[in-house]
């Protein structure tokens, strides 16, 4: 069953206009881990300014591959075609650089998009995205920064949690360059959207709730 998350960002008015006055955009990355390790490293969504922002995905997951990692603030490309994978599934990249299901896969998590083999001719970065239920389009959301060698397998656990900041520059699809603002990270529950707000003033995020803020 697909579950949707909903980031919800309220502004008061004082606030957007301060974060106008330096140009800054809301960005939003989604955390995958590997290795027991969370990380961050690609902007899921990038948002003009306005008063209501909202953010939303599903647990459709993919994955994708690629030979060359994208400098600082660069869009993501990649080599290879998006494949859906679903927690637990299992897929090794052929010889042939696609994506083939396999059932043998001893390394295999329940809750894991799970690559069985590279099998390709060189090392290749991993990518995870998600898919956005009416267009159908991939957006990536984590580059793996450390190659799957020849022969090896790989196991990427997409983590519900959420960094959120405001800074110039950075698009959707692109490699996090800077931090502008302090960042809120949170871990997103699927039974209801989340609500937050950053005090321009104080130059810190207010505690997230369930419920809009309801500025004026």
């Amino acid at each position: 069953m697909t579950t949707r998350y909903t980031v919800q960002v309220e502004e008061a008015d004082s606030d957007i206009k301060t974060l106008h006055g330096n140009a800054y955009l809301l960005q939003v990355a989604k955390a995958v881990a590997t290795g027991g390790k969370a990380s961050f490293n690609v902007v899921y969504a990038s948002k003009l300014l306005a008063p209501h922002m909202n953010v939303q995905w599903t647990t459709v997951y993919g994955i994708n591959w690629a030979t060359e990692m994208p400098a600082q603030g660069a869009i993501v490309t990649y080599s290879g075609k998006w494949k859906q994978c679903n927690l637990g599934d299992s897929y090794t990249l052929t010889q042939d650089g696609v994506w083939a299901a396999t059932q043998e896969n001893s390394n295999a998590k329940e809750n894991a998009l799970n690559i069985a083999s590279n099998d390709y001719e060189v090392p290749v970065h991993v990518l995870v995205g998600v898919q956005d239920p009416s267009t159908k389009m991939w957006t990536p959301i984590w580059f793996g920064n450390n190659k799957l060698l020849k022969g090896s397998h790989g196991e990427y656990e997409p983590i519900e949690t959420v960094n959120i900041w405001y800074q110039q520059g950075d698009q959707t699809a692109t490699m996090i360059s800077n931090q502008a603002t302090s960042i809120q990270s949170y871990d997103m529950p699927a039974s209801h959207p989340v609500y937050f707000s950053y005090d321009a003033a104080k130059g810190k995020w207010r505690t997230p709730q369930d419920v809009t803020f309801n500025f004026p």
